[in-house]
């Protein structure tokens, strides 16, 4: 307890959790961030029960790596035969994601920015997973990258900065995390936008892609080149339902890579109106500033231009009223920004459900303000983070 107390009061673990809040939403497993004080309520035998409710037979897997021999083998099956076996246990259903894109946390005190911006994407067993691994490194992969030669070399904002494709069971995310300045976060931020908008625009040159191929290869080589490294990438290729052969299938699909796919899919997944930007640390002055960032601009331009053909359908909506059902009543509207529509208008309206929802009066104000949804958002975002942002 004492230990995340004292964690909690750096703007790096300040922004990684609201990050996963963001990104998840505030209920889900993937982005809870539990208050200290619930360790207060911990007991041995609450830990007890848990344990053996949890870490029994069921799904568990034995990996084995190094000089397996028969003594080997069968010291483990003793070992493995006397884990617990438990009923099975009970299914459950993860509550949906509930993304928004736009936090800013203010940490009085605070000399530097910490900044994660990402968005969510898909699990490693996409097809577009490995190629969008190829993508992140091109920009914060490595230590020649892209954003480490913008942010560290020619402005000298940060010693670090990096972005990588993270993976979980029901889903993966892209996430890029440095941390900067006070002063120039502002700046940092539209160097970050700006890299990520050369990728969807521009072809990468031949040479910088064969380079990062064999980095990301070199990088292969290194986690197998020992049996702890070989056992970990096992689990996880069991885990996502592959074997090992798997290890070749994305070392041959890392050569596939082409600068055109490359640029198809910095078009069709960095859409800057899809980015979650997150700041922690003294934010007053990019707040007093106009309080939005290069994506947030983005993002109104965006709700602009479709909130037309959503006022259209909500009037004719005749389904429960969802993200889902208003993505498939106006055929328009991508399911990323329908989501993001959906809660925003929940929250302004202070409804737990649109379905006892007045969907008329909705329309017409959303037609009514669309003009002034930047500064709505805006004043709505800096409220907040004043008020519950301060620690």
């Amino acid at each position: 307890k004492q230990q995340l107390s004292i964690e909690r009061r750096k703007v790096e673990t300040i922004a990684r959790e609201h990050f996963a809040k963001a990104m998840f939403g505030e209920h889900h497993p993937y982005g809870i961030s539990y208050p200290e004080q619930e360790y207060d309520t911990l007991t041995s035998e609450k830990i007890k029960a848990h344990y053996q409710s949890r870490y029994t037979a069921q799904n568990c897997i034995v990996v084995c790596s190094g000089n397996i021999t028969n003594e080997v083998l069968e010291s483990i099956s003793v070992i493995t035969s006397a884990i617990a076996s438990q009923p099975q246990q009970q299914s459950f259903t993860l509550p949906p994601f509930e993304t928004s894109y736009e936090k800013c946390i203010q940490h009085d005190g605070a000399v530097q920015s910490s900044i994660r911006i990402g968005r969510l994407l898909f699990p490693r067993t996409h097809e577009d997973f490995v190629p969008m691994q190829v993508l992140s490194t091109v920009l914060g992969g490595y230590f020649g990258s892209r954003l480490m030669q913008n942010l560290r070399e020619r402005n000298g904002f940060t010693y670090g900065v990096f972005s990588a494709m993270v993976n979980f069971q029901q889903t993966g995310y892209l996430a890029i995390a440095t941390q900067v300045g006070t002063e120039v976060t502002e700046r940092a931020l539209e160097e970050i936008a700006a890299e990520i908008e050369i990728l969807r625009t521009e072809l990468i040159p031949d040479e910088e892609l064969e380079l990062v191929k064999n980095i990301m290869a070199g990088e292969m080589m290194r986690i197998l080149d020992g049996p702890f490294g070989i056992a970990d990438v096992t689990t996880e290729n069991i885990l996502c339902g592959f074997d090992n052969s798997q290890i070749q299938h994305n070392l041959e699909r890392i050569r596939r890579t082409t600068p055109e796919e490359l640029l198809s899919l910095a078009q069709k997944y960095l859409n800057p109106a899809d980015i979650t930007t997150v700041i922690a640390g003294d934010v007053r002055p990019l707040l007093q500033s106009g309080g939005r960032t290069v994506f947030d601009s983005c993002r109104v331009e965006a709700f602009k231009a479709f909130v037309d053909e959503l006022a259209a359908t909500l009037k004719r909506l005749t389904l429960p009223l969802t993200p889902e059902s208003v993505r498939l009543s106006s055929g328009v509207l991508p399911s990323e920004f329908s989501e993001s529509v959906y809660v925003f208008c929940r929250s302004y309206f202070n409804l737990k459900s649109f379905e006892d929802a007045d969907r008329l009066k909705v329309s017409e104000y959303l037609l009514a303000r669309k003009d002034d949804y930047n500064r709505q958002v805006v004043d709505r975002n800096v409220a907040a983070s004043m008020k519950g942002g301060k620690r």
